[in-house]
């Protein structure tokens, strides 16, 4: 795949899809559920743990506290749809609490710049992972300047958060593994870069299209660029990386592609606030579901 072919090919996917409005829920903050769930110890970062094991499809943890349940120590997890569901995501990352009570549009910059800070590490990761890996020189700089350009997404992604009110979300990491093989490096991926940052390159550059306030408009309309060099990277690595695995890897690379696509179709079932789709350009649920399935239609995704 040649890279401006797959530039066209995500304008062509912009412009395809139709603008639909007024389809999103209200203002405020969408449906939650909350639950308590017994724990062993209340030490560290086990709250979050335990939660994140206990959402269901679709949902992230918007909220988590201590509790107790029957005398024992206990977690107390509130559950909601998630606000962003693109961008690369290093395996030790864990689930947020999100921005609570905020603005709905704070919150979705404030969780936003959680994601574009942890690909920051993401890349980071990649980089020194292919360079082990005796990958191109050319790749590994392009993801190194990959790494940059998250750190600058995640400054402007954090300042839109505070022009609505909410304060960026610092993302938090469980343990990391050692280094990874070829195989196990293409298969993330398949997932993150193939499916989830491709699908981010559009987000944003239908955001760039579609938001009514204009500062974040430009602001997005910058992202989309790095994004869509982010996605050319991504198809560049798995064609790089697949080609040197064996045919039983490459069709569970291909199977990892299927699987992120089916995950991104139902997490895009969720309900999105009215303001983020009116002041931020945030796609409703059937236009991101129909800006997923543009995608798998042009680059031949199977769900």
């Amino acid at each position: 795949m040649r890279s401006n072919d797959l530039r066209r090919q995500l304008r062509q996917i912009i412009l395809a899809t139709p603008f639909v409005a007024g389809i999103a829920c209200g203002g405020g903050t969408a449906a939650t559920r909350e639950s308590v769930y017994p724990v062993a110890a209340d030490a560290g970062n086990v709250c979050y743990v335990v939660c994140d094991a206990f959402a269901d499809a679709g949902e992230t943890v918007r909220n988590c506290s201590f509790d107790s349940l029957d005398g024992g120590p206990a977690v107390d997890c509130t559950f909601g749809p998630p606000v962003n569901t693109c961008g690369r995501r290093p395996a030790a990352l864990l689930a947020s609490s999100g921005a609570w009570g905020a603005h709905p549009v704070g919150a979705l910059f404030a969780d936003a710049s959680r994601l574009e800070a942890a690909s920051i590490d993401a890349f980071r990761i990649l980089a020194r992972e292919l360079a082990s890996c005796g990958a191109p020189a050319g790749l590994v700089r392009r993801t190194e300047r990959a790494a940059a350009d998250e750190v600058r997404h995640a400054g402007v992604t954090a300042h839109l958060a505070r022009r609505y009110g909410a304060e960026p979300i610092a993302p938090a990491f469980g343990t990391a593994t050692g280094p990874r093989s070829l195989a196990a490096i293409a298969l993330e991926n398949a997932a993150e870069g193939c499916v989830r940052e491709t699908y981010g390159a559009i987000v944003a550059g239908w955001q760039a299209r579609h938001a009514k306030d204009r500062s974040i408009a430009r602001a997005m309309a910058a992202i989309a660029d790095d994004e869509a060099r982010h996605a050319e990277l991504a198809w560049d690595i798995s064609a790089w990386a697949e080609g040197r695995l064996s045919n039983a890897e490459r069709r569970c690379c291909a199977a990892a592609r299927s699987e992120a696509l089916v995950a991104l179709l139902r997490d895009l079932r969720q309900q999105v606030a009215l303001d983020c789709v009116e002041i931020a350009g945030f796609p409703t649920p059937e236009v991101g579901q129909s800006l997923a399935r543009g995608l798998a239609r042009e680059l031949r995704l199977q769900a």
